[in-house]
């Protein structure tokens, strides 16, 4: 299960655009648009979802303020929301428990971004047993 996640992962960042320098693991601006789900993993049972296994396409539209929640091409939430910096007790790519997170308007379980690129968005429920997800920016 975690095999799936971990490949996921790496399917993105190998698809990550290349430039001069590294990108940054988390750049607030990259969030923004149109993100297909890869996968989730995590929860009580610690269980990995994907589109081929629960037969179903979840997608994302993040705007200046708002997260539209699709599943099947059907929309099931609009949330408002405002990033925030804040300690996490999920240490970051970067190696610190400092972080971006997703704060919902009014308040739902909010979202820390783990990384956010040009092709990539990896979000985590912010919950002891709550789940991370990776995503893929639609072309």
């Amino acid at each position: 299960m975690k095999k799936i996640l971990w490949l996921s992962f790496i399917l993105l960042g190998v698809s990550c655009k290349k430039g001069i320098g590294p990108e940054p693991v988390v750049d607030i601006n990259k969030i923004y648009g149109t993100w297909d789900w890869l996968s989730s993993s995590g929860g009580f049972a610690g269980g990995t979802e994907t589109p081929q296994n629960t037969h179903t396409r979840m997608s994302l539209k993040i705007t200046n303020g708002t997260m539209y929640s699709y599943r099947n091409d059907t929309l099931v939430s609009q949330r408002n929301f405002v990033v925030v910096k804040a300690k996490s007790f999920i240490v970051t790519q970067a190696g610190t428990d400092s972080s971006y997170f997703i704060h919902f308007t009014p308040q739902s379980l909010d979202q820390q971004i783990m990384a956010a690129q040009s092709n990539s968005l990896t979000l985590a429920e912010v919950a002891d047993d709550g789940f991370i997800s990776g995503y893929v920016r639609r072309k």
